[in-house]
């Protein structure tokens, strides 16, 4: 542990302008639990680059998510509002930290008060997008909808802003303008795994299921595998009777999550279902091995598929085993 703090530490000093090094020793640091000299690090590096306000940014996230400071989140970034200068990053970070901390009107008037000043176009296109957000998030769609228009108004390809507005026409059954929208997102953000589920469900809902399925398939595909995303795509095969190319995908992803219950859980459903009763009970050893208190998971799967295989006796011991 030590050498590797001096290795760190060296390079931190052999190369003072690259974070990358001194984020590498800041996660050593969080590591390690040693919050204290994280901290230091953080502020060092935030000294270092006074115009940049990443760092500054960095390390109200480590008060506030690490350290669990909401205090000293907030006098930092008040300290900073104090010093002038190039202030918008902090203040939308403080409208951040008022909604996170309970503070919804707080976090609102400030927002309004960005938008209303004579600042800069994306300055005030980011606010609109953040305050807009807020208003979809409880439902309040008349005002996102407003304020995503707006936005889109000078900036027609601006992504938040036609995620927004999708996710308002797809809640009122506008299938082809959300699509529009979403493809217009995309075009920007092509890896976004985030509008293509969005886009999956709007292709689904409107009954354009092989361009949902591509959709789903891409997503599951740039997202490395992700966990969610995968259980998302499985689902949606299965509704659609596809329990064939579901089951390959559960496959594929409990070889990516050796220990994920809830994706071995799903496989050995499917398993089930076709009445694999091998390959199921394959399964239930293998959620049985990943000691994560899926035992139980684990003797009820084992139960079906032994039932399935008339072994009626071992059946009742494992069921039994299930539910004592």
């Amino acid at each position: 542990t030590k050498s590797a703090e001096a290795a760190l530490k060296k390079l931190v000093e052999l190369n003072p302008q690259e974070s990358g090094f001194h984020n590498l020793l800041i996660s050593f640091y969080i590591e390690q639990r040693r919050l204290d000299d994280a901290e230091r690090e953080l502020r060092d590096l935030a000294a270092a680059r006074p115009s940049d306000s990443e760092p500054t940014l960095n390390l109200v996230q480590f008060l506030y998510t690490i350290k669990k400071s909401a205090l000293a989140a907030r006098q930092e970034l008040n300290s900073r509002l104090d010093a002038g200068g190039d202030v918008f990053p902090y203040q939308m970070a403080l409208a951040d930290l008022d909604f996170a901390e309970g503070q919804p009107a707080e976090g609102r008037r400030l927002l309004e008060h960005l938008i209303s000043t004579n600042g800069p176009p994306e300055h005030i296109r980011a606010a609109k997008t953040k305050l807009a957000q807020t208003y979809l998030g409880q439902n309040i769609s008349d005002k996102a909808e407003k304020l995503a228009g707006e936005v889109l108004g000078d900036d027609p390809h601006n992504v938040p802003a036609l995620k927004m507005r999708a996710s308002l026409r797809l809640g009122r059954a506008q299938f082809d303008a959300a699509i529009s929208d979403l493809n217009d997102a995309l075009t920007s953000q092509p890896r976004s795994t985030d509008l293509m589920l969005l886009l999956a469900t709007a292709y689904e809902r409107s009954g354009l299921i092989e361009l949902a399925d591509k959709q789903l398939a891409d997503a599951t595909k740039t997202s490395n595998l992700d966990e969610k995303i995968g259980l998302d795509y499985a689902a949606f095969l299965q509704r659609r009777g596809s329990i064939g190319r579901a089951e390959d995908v559960l496959t594929r992803l409990s070889k990516r999550w050796e220990n994920n219950t809830a994706i071995l859980s799903a496989l050995a459903m499917i398993r089930l279902a076709r009445q694999d009763w091998s390959g199921a009970q394959e399964v239930a050893e293998s959620i049985r091995r990943t000691g994560n208190g899926g035992g139980t998971i684990a003797d009820q799967i084992l139960g079906a598929a032994l039932i399935g295989r008339n072994k009626y006796d071992d059946a009742i011991t494992a069921l039994q085993s299930a539910y004592s």
